[in-house]
């Protein structure tokens, strides 16, 4: 009688295609010299703050772009270390890989202290929710998001700023502790820039821990939204997190309200180069146009058109 075991052995999804868009258009959308690395090993070690660009985060290269400058301006040299590599596991999460997931985690932070920061500076609200979770044993760094380093480098960077004159709606998330202290770094940074006048609302908060592709603000709910701010003769709706930003962008199209990460207006203001090419690219409002812009960027035959407009259907007009 056969005694022969047979193993079982799942089969995961590898998420490619997920990390792929990220990987293609992180390089397309950021400003020529900036750069961030992508292997703990090639980044500076010892600062007291990394800032770290998550997967999702590299469609809005400026935010972590316009926070290096500003650092600079008070001489700080602050690594930038991102893309799929750095994933913090939150897409495992959501499709019930929780063991992708961990690992995805666990080298994340594996990674960063490696470099021996003493704060890790995250972007993605769920990087800082999934890290505060899952921390690795004697982890000697603190996490925060950068909405507190902002804060934390107001006074020296207040000397610097030049007014700047618009009337802004302040849009906020207040699911978990982490969102109320963003949305109240967010107010302060706001009310630190000469010339911005927030208007008081009463339907600018948005749902969850942020806006997302996955879980987005419901239509109905983002129109709401951006009717108020347009009665109210807002410039700009102020957003706390790059999620947020790539959902919101397309509704100057239709309501001529421009949505601004909060980061955009303090390199305006500091005099910084902020370099939005995703909304650039998003108010031409043509998914082809887009795509051959993009694909004109490339080594010859390098993406085809098809493959192109899929990456930008999926990631700038979402």
């Amino acid at each position: 009688m056969s005694t022969e075991i047979k193993k079982h052995i799942p089969i995961k999804l590898t998420y490619t295609s997920f990390f792929r868009n990220g990987r293609v258009l992180g390089d397309l959308l950021k400003r020529p010299g900036f750069e961030w690395v992508t292997e703990a090993r090639h980044a500076k070690r010892g600062s007291d703050w990394l800032i770290h660009q998550s997967c999702n985060a590299a469609f809005t290269p400026f935010v972590a772009d316009v926070v290096q400058q500003a650092l600079a301006l008070i001489g700080q040299d602050v690594p930038v270390i991102g893309g799929s590599e750095n994933c913090c596991g939150e897409i495992q999460y959501i499709l019930g890989d929780t063991d992708l997931g961990d690992m995805a985690a666990r080298k994340a932070q594996q990674g960063f202290s490696i470099l021996k920061p003493k704060t890790l500076i995250s972007i993605c609200p769920d990087c800082d929710f999934i890290f505060s979770q899952k921390p690795i044993a004697k982890r000697t760094y603190n996490n925060a998001n950068i909405s507190s380093l902002v804060v934390e480098i107001l006074p020296l960077l207040k000397p610097l700023m030049k007014p700047i004159h618009k009337r802004v709606v302040f849009h906020r998330h207040s699911f978990t502790e982490f969102a109320r202290q963003d949305a109240s770094n967010l107010k302060i940074i706001l009310e630190a820039i000469p010339g911005i006048v927030i208007l008081d609302t009463k339907l600018s908060e948005g749902p969850g821990l942020h806006c997302q592709t996955t879980k987005p603000m419901p239509p109905e709910d983002q129109l709401a939204m951006f009717k108020e701010a347009k009665r109210l003769k807002a410039d700009a709706l102020v957003v706390p997190y790059h999620s947020c930003y790539r959902q919101h962008c397309k509704m100057q199209l239709s309501h001529g309200v421009e949505t601004v990460h909060y980061v955009a207006l303090l390199g305006e203001s500091l005099g910084l180069k902020v370099h939005e090419e995703f909304k650039l690219l998003r108010m031409l409002n043509d998914v082809d146009v887009v795509a051959e812009r993009l694909i004109a960027r490339l080594p010859e035959n390098k993406i085809s058109h098809d493959d192109m407009r899929a990456i930008v259907t999926r990631s700038i007009f979402c």
